[in-house]
């Protein structure tokens, strides 16, 4: 990498990230989340993508409301946490 801490007249430069993310899928908040993609896709999918997210799992006589974090394997999951990340 030749000249990768040189800043041109603009202020661009690069900046290399590592990290490591811990339970992403379960800390992503659906409200902040429809805001982001109302920034690059239609409003219209960008409330179904949540509202995927947003549903109730019952089983026997217990019920839970996903309000908080993505459920693995649904179709926009892949790329919800590429963009959120």
């Amino acid at each position: 990498l030749e000249d990768i801490w040189d800043v041109n007249e603009t202020g661009e430069s690069v900046v290399l990230l590592q990290s490591q993310f811990e339970k992403m899928y379960e800390k992503i908040d659906l409200t902040v989340l429809n805001r982001l993609l109302r920034l690059i896709v239609d409003h219209n999918i960008a409330d179904y993508m949540t509202a995927k997210n947003n549903v109730s799992i019952s089983y026997k006589d217990m019920m839970h409301t996903n309000a908080y974090g993505l459920i693995r394997g649904l179709q926009f999951a892949s790329f919800i946490v590429q963009y959120y990340g």
